[in-house]
């Protein structure tokens, strides 16, 4: 137990606590299922954090091939839900498979540089970003960009950012659903 980072498992915990508590006052129906899947998530964390490094590292690619055949086979076996494929129904429970990349996807890019990087991000990236669902593209797409940037000096990190925002949230804008394009005109107009 000496292993495990209390710093990261407390806000973990009070945060699972304080959605646990909105949960049962709101949709008490779905609680004790989320419950359920929040100690088992809390389980999974001590043992991984119980492993040596070494031994995750060792299976990273495996890992790897394995979420991006989970990513693929959501689109042949996923239910669609409001507009966008996402979860695969096992039955007794689904699984969002990229919810199970983005430990993955983090892990094998921390070791890895050079074009290798880019293909390796870009590929479930791509699938995500299809299903549709840009929330999990995004956040995974910032934790690899963080990686990225994490081996820059300083001026590079800030050229970039700079050539980041001029060109892609130009162009990012068209390629939005126009679902998407609402939310943001619905901020600006909060805004103003």
């Amino acid at each position: 137990m000496n292993k495990i980072d209390w710093w990261i498992l407390l806000p973990i915990v009070l945060l699972l606590s304080l959605g646990l508590l909105i949960l049962k006052s709101t949709a008490n129906e779905v609680f004790m299922s989320q419950l359920v899947f929040a100690v088992i998530g809390i389980i999974v964390y001590i043992v991984i954090s119980q492993l040596d490094i070494k031994i995750l590292l060792a299976f990273r690619y495996w890992g790897y091939v394995i979420s991006i055949i989970l990513l693929i086979s959501t689109f042949v076996f996923g239910s669609l839900t409001r507009g966008s494929t996402r979860w695969i129904d096992l039955g007794l429970f689904s699984i969002q498979s990229s919810e199970v990349t983005k430990p993955i996807l983090l892990l094998t890019l921390a070791n890895t540089s050079g074009y290798l990087f880019g293909l390796l991000a870009a590929l479930p990236l791509f699938f995500i970003f299809m299903q549709p669902d840009l929330g999990t593209a995004l956040v995974l797409g910032v934790g690899c960009l963080a990686i990225f940037v994490s081996r820059m000096s300083l001026r590079k990190v800030l050229m970039l950012m700079l050539l980041s925002v001029s060109l892609i949230i130009p162009l990012a804008y068209f390629g939005l659903h126009g679902y998407q394009r609402e939310r943001l005109q619905t901020f600006r107009l909060i805004r103003s």
